[in-house]
């Protein structure tokens, strides 16, 4: 009876320590929250040109999904990232899958190769603090517009800053919104080229119709 009590008491006191143990064992730090530019807006310009986007490249630094910030205030130089949030892809990616969508015609027939190509650079992309209360999101890339043989057709600078409130939310959010400023500019600009384009190209072709022609036809050119 005594021996049986003795074992139970052992056993006991062997859980007990057991559980304290665990108790003690420390807790995994929390993984960091992932995040996109959220959904697209529900209603967007679409563009007309035949464009298909090419690819959107980055600098190193931005080739990673870290939310970068800058405090203009304090060590300017130095770039810093959020630790408990991150994009869920670079943020190239975010951009090149936007503007996929953006200038997707999947649903249009294409009797030949498209007429443009579409590639963007990325050049900056953080929220800047100018102080501990104000922030804003600044993006900068350069787009250019290719033809066949992959020439440069025209190129363009965008720079766009938006206010945001000085926090992981406004970082997100300014981004968010800078992004879509982003994609509609492009829009705008790349339909203006291609639109230029094609009306210069038939300019130059009647040109040369009116030059190669004889007599009359060159005078109703």
């Amino acid at each position: 009876m005594r021996l049986t009590v003795f074992r139970a008491l052992l056993l006991g006191a062997c859980a007990a320590l057991l559980l304290s143990a665990c108790g003690a064992l420390p807790t995994p730090p929390a993984l960091p929250a992932l995040h996109d530019f959220g959904p697209p807006p529900a209603s967007r310009s679409a563009p007309a040109a035949d464009i298909v986007v090419d690819a959107v490249d980055a600098p190193s630094w931005l080739a990673d999904p870290q939310i970068h910030y800058r405090l203009l205030f304090d060590e300017p130089t130095r770039l810093r990232a959020y630790a408990q949030n991150l994009w869920v892809a670079p943020p190239a990616e975010l951009l090149r899958q936007r503007l996929q969508v953006v200038f997707d015609r999947s649903g249009v027939q294409r009797p030949r190769a498209p007429a443009y190509r579409l590639r963007l650079q990325l050049l900056d992309f953080e929220q800047v603090f100018t102080s501990p209360s104000s922030a804003s999101v600044q993006l900068r890339a350069l787009a250019s517009l290719r033809v066949a043989d992959d020439l440069v057709l025209v190129q363009k600078r965008f720079s766009i800053s938006v206010a945001a409130s000085p926090d992981v939310q406004g970082a997100l959010a300014g981004s968010a919104q800078a992004a879509e400023q982003l994609l509609a500019q492009i829009v705008h600009w790349s339909d203006a080229q291609a639109t230029g384009g094609r009306s210069g190209d038939a300019a130059a072709s009647a040109r040369a119709t009116c030059g190669s022609a004889a007599g009359p036809a060159v005078s109703r050119c």
